[in-house]
């Protein structure tokens, strides 16, 4: 690697890292017990992670018909996880589809903390896995790794013990596939199903892609998955969730839904802490979504190159996601490092380039909007990545990532 190069890299090391490095330690010192000591106060490590345990743990005992019960879930996880939680969770429900309960399943013999473990370290090594299919050069793998690994996404999905970075080594492992094997890419894409807020952008890279074969992949994919897991839970989960989607029930403070939205990063939410109705805030999140929307079927429609593309589907299924938490932002990473590893082995490299991926990598940080006025950035940051991602105007190459990481480890590997 030239001098010049090494130093673009060490320059965005010196900027990243302290706040990767810090996004860790706040898992360290929450889960060591000192909530609060070093920056934001959370309820507990894998707080979220005792929801998806205490609905699969049901299962186990024979009361899975009680999961999409807000009422019945609270009163079961009320202090059900001292000390490990500070205080029982505001507001607990399960409301993934049953699908998601097929990943959990095989981890219920395991004690909580063990499962949340094995979890946490299985999306990690699924991500790791994914990343190779996208990054052919040594030195392209270690800076996208490193870079996920640190993300402050990444650190706040092992926090809460979140499926983020499943979701997105679903799509980094699906979408490098659509041209060379569209029926498996559509396949593995349809697997994030479990998660259909993050899958709205798909249908729209498939049709300006025009490829029906993957579209018929990721049909088949997640509707194989929904009937098995007819087969393990039976249908009583299913119209249970349905009914909980359609009706949600009015008898409690907040849904889970609500609360969780009270402290997400969608548009919705942005909408409303500046004074939007929650009809107007609800019609800004539609327009954000079909713009996104639009922008995917435009980058696919022009057949970009795959590192674009991918940065622009990425970013686009985060802002164009009705609910989307801090853990969900590792796909707005991914899209973050490939801009950036673009810019800095762009012959046309400058400095202002890394502005956009820097501010999307860091979003977690400086959010939620409820809790910070910096948070109503972070879906400007992610359209910032759509646009720059889709234009190509901040000296990016016009090369794929591929091919630029090829010539920047010609010799050295």
């Amino acid at each position: 690697m030239q001098p010049a190069m090494r130093r673009r890299f060490l320059l965005l090391a010196l900027l990243a890292v302290p706040f990767g490095l810090y996004g860790w330690a706040l898992v360290v010192a929450t889960g060591a017990g000192y909530n609060g000591r070093i920056g934001p106060a959370f309820n507990g490590l894998a707080c979220d992670w005792t929801i998806f345990y205490t609905a699969i743990r049901a299962w186990r005992q024979g009361a899975l018909s009680h999961i999409y019960d807000q009422v019945w879930f609270g009163r079961v996880m009320a202090g059900a996880y001292k000390p490990w939680l500070v205080s029982p969770e505001p507001f607990p429900a399960f409301h993934y589809p049953p699908t998601w309960l097929l990943f959990l399943a095989p981890l219920s013999g395991l004690s909580m903390i063990a499962s949340f473990a094995v979890g946490q370290v299985a999306s990690l090594l699924a991500m790791a896995a994914a990343l190779m299919r996208v990054c052919k050069a040594k030195a392209q793998y270690i800076f996208a790794a490193t870079s996920l690994l640190l993300a402050p996404a990444t650190s706040n999905n092992v926090l809460s013990g979140q499926n983020g970075l499943l979701i997105c080594a679903l799509f980094a492992a699906g979408l490098p596939l659509l041209e060379s094997q569209p029926i498996l890419a559509g396949a593995i894409l349809g697997v994030a199903s479990f998660k259909p807020q993050m899958m709205l952008m798909l249908p729209f890279a498939l049709w300006g892609a025009r490829n029906g074969r993957a579209l018929g992949g990721a049909a088949v994919s997640a509707a194989g998955l929904a009937i098995l897991s007819v087969l393990v839970f039976g249908l009583g989960p299913w119209r249970d969730w349905i009914g909980l989607m359609l009706h949600p029930r009015h008898d409690v403070a907040f849904t889970g839904v609500d609360w969780g939205r009270l402290w997400d990063d969608s548009v919705f939410t942005c909408a409303q802490l500046l004074g939007l109705s929650k009809t107007g805030a609800n019609l800004c999140q539609m327009a954000a979504t079909l713009g996104a929307a639009a922008c995917v079927y435009v980058a696919y429609r022009r057949r970009l190159p795959l590192d674009r593309r991918m940065a622009v589907f990425l970013a686009a299924s985060v802002v164009g996601a009705p609910h989307v938490s801090p853990y969900d932002l590792v796909a707005l990473a991914l899209a973050a490092t490939i801009l950036a590893w673009n810019s800095l082995t762009s012959a046309r490299y400058r400095l202002g380039a890394l502005v956009v991926p820097l501010a999307a990598w860091l979003a977690p940080l400086y959010g939620p909007p409820r809790a910070t006025p910096t948070g109503l950035l972070i879906p400007v940051a992610a359209f910032a990545v759509v646009a720059v991602a889709l234009t190509g105007q901040e000296g990016l190459a016009p090369r794929p990532w591929r091919a630029q990481a090829g010539r920047l480890t010609q010799g050295t590997d």
